[in-house]
């Protein structure tokens, strides 16, 4: 896990509840010092994926959730998927375009930001 994170490679960590997934990425991220932001997909829609759709000046912007724009403004960092297996169908494709291209609403997040997704049987 540590050779794809470090380059920067999407990483999927498949195990049943309590086998300590979570804790792995936030030592992980501890002992790089990286900024860590965990986001539990299951109860999460797919405007906090996509954007919330904001008008200004005649134009739809994107919005990103708050937990995007920090990741962005440390330039750096480690984006949590926690319980995508079980997030709805319409969730896990809104998921998609975060996972392979780092973008979240109108905002794509610095190539340092790596993504780590977990799931559960």
């Amino acid at each position: 896990m540590g050779i794809a994170v470090a380059a920067g490679v999407p990483v999927l960590l498949w195990g049943a509840p309590g086998t300590g997934k979570t804790s792995a990425i936030r030592a992980m991220a501890d002992a790089g010092g990286w900024p860590c932001e965990t986001v539990i997909a299951a109860i999460r829609e797919p405007s906090d994926f996509s954007g919330l759709p904001v008008v200004v000046d005649g134009v739809v912007h994107f919005a990103p959730p708050r937990w995007a724009e920090r990741l962005a403004a440390a330039g750096r960092g480690l984006l949590f998927l926690d319980e995508i297996s079980t997030a709805p169908p319409a969730v896990q494709a809104a998921l998609l375009r975060v996972v392979l291209e780092r973008v979240v609403g109108d905002l794509t997040l610095p190539d340092e930001v790596v993504v780590v997704a977990a799931a559960n049987p």
